[in-house]
């Protein structure tokens, strides 16, 4: 099942090969620790250029997760809930 949120949300990241990671983000209060890196693509939205990821965090869910290069702002998109 796919929840879609599209909320704001604060990401701790780190650089490795000269592209950014997320290791780490607050959603809601709740701190959400990276376990994973499942998926990781970029998309144009109009003229910008967004980089997501798709994320594990230990369990069966995986999370969506959206950096916008031109205003450095992090949403998470979508949450795939297993069962």
């Amino acid at each position: 099942m796919i929840e879609k949120i599209q909320e704001p949300i604060e990401v701790l990241t780190k650089f490795v090969d000269g592209r950014i990671q997320p290791m780490r983000f607050r959603w809601r209060g709740r701190v959400f620790t990276v376990s994973e890196i499942t998926g990781l693509w970029d998309k144009r939205i109009g003229e910008h250029r967004a980089h997501f990821f798709s994320v594990g965090v230990g369990t069966r869910d995986y999370y969506e997760l959206c950096y916008q290069a031109r205003t450095s702002q992090w949403t998470l998109e979508n949450i795939y809930l297993e069962g």
